[in-house]
């Protein structure tokens, strides 16, 4: 039976003080990040003449620490203070990129330097994403997880388009290292929004998630995610999305330098064209949703997009360039409606003493395709070219949504009520 409840305005969770620092916090923090997604390729590739395999690696050691403690790092936040948590990511990876420029300047920096810092800074993203998203209910309540959401994934689509250009012409301006050293003082900026929001976001059964051992709290994760009709589809669709887009935005700024001859900057222009897409996909999914509902706006928006991926390997000069970035700007248009409403689905059915556990068993379903798309990338680049990678990956993405088209999600009009 469809629900008849009034839908709750798209700006009530930006009334509440909390939310908007923790939003603030997020904004500053993936601005950041988007700067040093462009840094480590290129930095890689004009200063240290990295192979398109080498790139491939250095892409997956950022995100191989969703593979390593994705599944613990739930526990672990469930068991602290989610304040506390995300103040310590912050100030970690302040400390880690701030050695890339002093290393640079010392004339020490190495491509091993690189991937060191690349993973250690993936295990504090690890912490600090799992860590956001389960203090966002307790934030604004159940009503306003889609318009916090929405907010919180519109700020990740502004960052974008701002840390991407910017990064670009940073790097083009100041070289790569430097850049990255803006990136760090970014994380503290971050850690500051987060001290000055009010509660801890502690979960409320402190003693029983201390008590359970590690491997019982990742099994309950994992058994919650499991047997949930929808969020097992999902981890499977947005997984082997992930995957595939990993590899497209691994070789897409090798193809776009060598094959393309574009600039840094350039490059970073062409990146924060997807931003674009993803304001947009922010912007449209409280009113979508709203208008059509939940389940036919998931399943349509996928349908419709999808043979528009393929346009994305067809990227060279002039008019083809053009046509790539219009392909770019859907997928990832598509892929924020779909995460703004699987996020708000989690969310609402996932009791709040499991939210960590759940965050980072999705996490490391969807992340942890991140590195092996990476590493699928360096494989298929050294032995067919990287244009040949942009291939397999268009095609993947294009039927990656399938799983979670075919679950009970599809036909929900509004999302399930929170569990009591």
């Amino acid at each position: 039976m469809e629900s008849t409840r009034p839908a709750v305005p798209a700006s009530s969770a930006l009334r509440r003080p909390g939310f908007r620092l923790l939003l603030a916090a997020v904004l500053v923090n993936n601005t950041g990040g988007e700067i040093t997604l462009l840094g480590y390729p290129l930095v890689a590739v004009a200063l240290l003449h990295a192979t398109p395999g080498q790139v491939g690696l250095l892409a997956a050691a950022g995100t191989l620490a969703f593979l390593v403690i994705g599944l613990p790092a739930g526990v672990w936040v469930d068991r602290f203070e989610r304040r506390r948590v995300l103040i310590a990511a912050d100030i970690s990876r302040f400390a880690l990129l701030a050695t890339v420029p002093v290393a640079w300047w010392l004339g020490r920096l190495t491509l091993a330097h690189l991937v060191a810092v690349a993973f250690l800074t993936g295990v504090c993203r690890v912490f600090f994403d799992v860590a956001a998203q389960s203090f966002v209910p307790g934030l604004v309540g159940p009503q306003a997880l889609m318009s916090a959401n929405a907010a919180l994934t519109g700020a990740n689509s502004g960052s974008q388009i701002v840390g991407r250009a910017l990064g670009g012409f940073l790097i083009q301006a100041l070289t790569g290292p430097v850049a990255m050293g803006v990136n760090a003082l970014t994380a503290l900026w971050s850690a500051g929004c987060v001290l000055l929001v009010r509660g801890r976001g502690r979960p409320p059964s402190k003693a029983r998630a201390d008590a359970l051992p590690l491997h019982r709290g990742v099994r309950e994760g994992l058994r919650h995610v499991v047997r949930d009709p929808v969020l097992g589809p999902a981890a499977l669709s947005s997984g082997l999305g992930n995957l595939f887009i990993s590899i497209t935005v691994t070789m897409l700024p090798v193809v776009l330098i060598r094959e393309v001859g574009l600039s840094e900057a350039e490059v970073g222009l062409f990146f924060s064209v997807a931003g674009v897409g993803s304001v947009l996909g922010a912007l449209l999914t409280p009113l979508l949703t709203r208008r059509f509902g939940h389940g036919r706006v998931l399943w349509l928006s996928a349908a419709l997009c999808a043979p528009l991926y393929l346009l994305l390997p067809l990227a060279d000069h002039g008019a083809r360039l053009a046509v790539a970035a219009l392909a770019f700007l859907v997928m990832n248009l598509r892929n924020m409606i779909g995460n703004i409403i699987l996020v708000s689905y989690r969310q609402r059915v996932t009791p709040d003493q499991m939210l960590g556990r759940v965050n980072a068993t999705m996490r490391f379903a969807l992340w942890g395709m991140l590195p092996v798309g990476s590493g699928l990338s360096a494989l298929i680049a050294t032995s067919a070219g990287p244009r040949a990678a942009l291939w397999v990956a268009a095609a993947g993405t294009s039927l990656a949504w399938i799983p979670v088209a075919l679950s009970p999600l599809s036909t929900m009009r509004e999302l399930p009520p929170p569990p009591r």
